[in-house]
């Protein structure tokens, strides 16, 4: 039995979220500065979104600096736990200096960062305590307003680890009866909690764990609420049986899947094979022995525990990243803990991590100095027990170089330099060490790689724990029967007069359609052409089998060149291709030709047709062939649309547009009457002119040509008539407008400067 305890804890993998902010709750969002920015803090650029349909987007009025475009007070805090704020932030094209700042509601500053922002997301990240319970984040764009000094911003997280618990593994090598998982933590933790994980404890806060109703894993017992809620966990490891079933004698180069079970977290199988089954094709005696690590010491191995190396309780000789023209990781020797490879660098392929797909991974742009040290985690131990040191690794770059990584403990290596290749292809590496007289071991991933690129990698899920050993034995032994078989060919095509003889000294019975059915009889008679899997079995159910092939003459086939689509007027060749023969004719049905390739020049239609023609072919002895067809369409006679008759003014212009439809579907050219060459032109034409324009669409269609009237019509002559234009004052005099009227459009009739009349015929006026 192997027990360990850690009270307390630095980080937490479960962290508790307080505030989210992925942009996508509308316009303007909360917290932005409106009077400062352009719009209300969030745009849709495809460009920008790392999640969702919407990213933060503050556009700085030209000319403001030095102003705040986004200050949130979030509330919901817990005052004295572990916080982490993470966001990713980038500009758009213009040079932009901006501050991000966490204060408390006294003012106090708990965070702060200056950026000269790239054109490449960078994620930030901020740990501190909360000091209140309202915390205020703040973006300051220090740069002047102006062209593309834009602060993007996405996904802005805030959380909190929950009061600290314990934590306990519990293994036990001998599977011994039940035990109450709360015996296992100290004093401290209370009686009130509740239990939950992969399987139902009994006994309320007891959680009685019995190996053989409940499932191996990592229990929890949750204990208050609030912002006094602490989360404690238990691991139990029980390690199973394993069954290789009875000794057995099979066929020779039959395969036995011998299959250890699952469960366990490596095999050794004594032909030197390490997975969990083996597929056996020699006789012998085979031996598993199957390893289960009775938990995990390792902290945090996962990487959840946040995205520093101090939340995650790991040294490194990696430099956290820093950022640079290819993003976070731009530099050699430094890394990061992310969720994708791809957003630490431009170059690195875009993968999930090995435990969800979703969660965290230690992400490295190598160091060429072999002997680095990538990461180092220091445990207790107990003397004179085998543990299991494991990791899951992969490639991050397709690149020929790749990572040598090699386990070390206590400064010494434990097993062979391990190869990463294949990007996003999980590699796990591990070995097993004896601790010996040792009580504390220094744990430690190294890079022995020098290359100065490709030697890019991520690591995640490092394990490290006690390990149980079972065993089992089996013995496999081999039947080795032989078969010949001779054949009795077809007498002629088409035939059914073919044989076969299987001889097998040791068969009892034989198939000709690969172990469907069986006879007695070893010959097989009156077969066609074709091919037959002719098997013998013996007694023991041992087969051999082997494919006998009857051949018939080859038939007679034809092949034809691809459908094919020409323009009006246009001509194209028609091909086909004999097989199963010498000498071949060609029977098309449009000719009486009989060459392989015919030229047809299909009829004009008044829109797109299809014309089919068929083939088949007949060789020197007379068969024929099926027939095949050629599909030629012909495209659409050419048609145009073009802008009515217009009229101007003298002096005056007008735009005519012309739309071609059909043909080849263009692009078309355009020859007008005028000189021009495009789709649409302006006239300004002195007296009344036709114009007409040639379309062409480069291919065999006839040319289209249309034309329109632009009319321009003479300026009009204003004139008019008075009734009775001599009378005594005061008289009324009535007016009438005698101007052509097909030359007016308004009428506007101003008398003595002081009445003004519009769009009247006739006037009546004392003036």
């Amino acid at each position: 039995m192997n027990l360990t305890f850690s009270h307390g804890q630095v980080s937490c993998s479960n962290p508790t979220t307080v505030f989210f902010e992925g942009f996508e709750g509308g316009s303007p969002v909360q917290g932005a500065v409106t009077a400062n920015i352009y719009g209300g803090g969030t745009y849709n650029l495809a460009n920008y979104i790392l999640s969702g349909n919407f990213h933060g987007w503050f556009n700085v009025i030209n000319g403001l600096s030095n102003v705040d475009v986004y200050d949130n007070l979030i509330p919901g805090f817990c005052v004295g736990l572990p916080t982490e704020v993470s966001f990713w932030t980038r500009q758009s094209f213009g040079v932009t200096n901006v501050t991000f700042t966490v204060e408390d509601n006294t003012g106090a500053v708990l965070a702060i960062q200056t950026l000269n922002l790239t054109n490449t997301y960078q994620q930030i990240f901020f740990n501190f305590t909360a000091t209140t319970a309202d915390l205020r984040f703040i973006i300051h764009c220090n740069s002047t307003g102006g062209n593309g000094v834009d602060i993007c911003v996405e996904d802005i997280l805030m959380t909190q680890c929950p009061p600290a618990g314990e934590t306990v593994v519990y293994s036990d090598c001998n599977n011994t009866g039940v035990i109450d998982l709360h015996s296992l933590f100290s004093a401290a933790i209370g009686t009130t909690g509740t239990w939950s994980g992969p399987s139902t404890l009994s006994n309320g806060y007891l959680g009685t764990f019995d190996p053989s109703v409940n499932a191996n894993g990592v229990y929890t017992y949750s204990e208050g609420t609030g912002c006094t809620a602490t989360v404690s966990t238990a691991e139990v490891n029980f390690p199973g049986n394993i069954d290789l079933g009875l000794d057995t004698t099979v066929c020779a180069g039959a395969t036995v899947n011998l299959d250890a079970g699952a469960g366990f977290d490596s095999y050794a199988w004594s032909n030197g094979v390490t997975t969990q089954s083996i597929n056996v094709l020699a006789p012998g005696t085979y031996i598993v022995d199957a390893s289960t690590q009775m938990g995990n010491i390792v902290q945090h191995g996962d990487f959840e525990g946040g995205t520093t190396t101090t939340a995650n309780n790991f040294t490194t000789g990696y430099v956290p990243g820093t950022g640079g023209t290819w993003g976070l990781l731009s530099t050699c020797g430094q890394c990061a803990i992310s969720t994708n490879p791809a957003l630490t660098h431009t170059n690195f392929v875009n993968c999930g991590n090995h435990t969800t797909g979703t969660g965290n991974m230690f992400i490295a742009n190598g160091s060429w100095n072999a002997g680095t040290v990538v990461w180092s985690q220091t445990v207790n131990v107990t003397p004179g027990t085998d543990y299991l040191f494991s990791f899951w690794a992969t490639n991050v770059v397709n690149n020929p170089n790749t990572s040598d990584l090699q386990l070390y403990i206590n400064n010494v290596p434990i097993g062979p330099v391990n190869t990463t290749t294949t990007s996003c292809t999980w590699l796990q590496i591990s070995d097993v060490w004896n601790s010996g007289g040792a009580t504390s071991a220094v744990l430690e991933i190294i890079n022995q790689s020098t290359a100065a690129s490709g030697n890019d990698f991520a690591i995640d899920d490092i394990s490290f724990g006690p390990i149980c050993i079972v065993s089992d034995t089996i013995v496999v032994d081999h039947q080795t029967p032989s078969q010949t078989t001779s054949v009795v060919d077809l007498s002629c095509q088409g035939a059914s007069d073919a044989e076969i003889h299987v001889d097998n000294a040791l068969a009892t019975e034989y198939s000709m359609d690969n172990g469907v059915t069986w006879q007695v009889d070893s010959f097989f008679l009156n077969l066609s052409a074709g091919t037959h899997e002719i098997c013998s079995r013996t007694a023991l159910g041992c087969d051999v089998c082997e494919t006998v092939t009857i051949i018939d003459p080859a038939p007679v086939a034809v092949s034809v060149s691809p459908d094919v689509t020409i323009c009006q007027n246009g001509s194209t060749t028609l091909t086909a291709t004999g097989a199963g023969g010498t000498i071949f004719d060609y029977h098309w049905d449009f000719t009486a030709d009989l060459s392989a390739s015919q030229t047809v020049t299909p009829p004009t239609s008044s829109g797109q047709a299809t014309y089919s023609y068929t083939v088949y072919v007949e060789n020197e002895n007379g068969c024929i062939s099926a027939t095949e067809t050629v599909n030629v369409t012909v495209l659409p006679p050419l048609s145009a649309t073009i802008t009515p008759a217009q009229s101007i003014c003298p002096g005056g212009s007008a735009t005519i547009d012309v739309v071609a439809t059909g043909g080849d579907g263009g692009p078309y050219t355009y020859a007008w009457s005028s000189g021009q060459s495009t789709d649409q032109i302006t006239v300004s034409p002195t007296d009344t002119t036709t114009y007409t324009v040639l379309i062409d669409d480069g291919c065999e269609t006839t040319p289209i040509s249309v034309s329109t009237v632009v009319n321009v019509a003479p300026n009009p002559e204003p004139s008019f008539q008075i009734i009775s234009p001599l009378q005594c004052e005061t008289g009324i005099f009535e007016i009438i407008n005698t101007t052509d009227p097909n030359l007016t459009d308004a009428i506007v009739w101003t008398v003595n400067g002081t009445e003004i009349f519009i769009n009247q015929e006739t006037i009546i006026t004392q003036a």
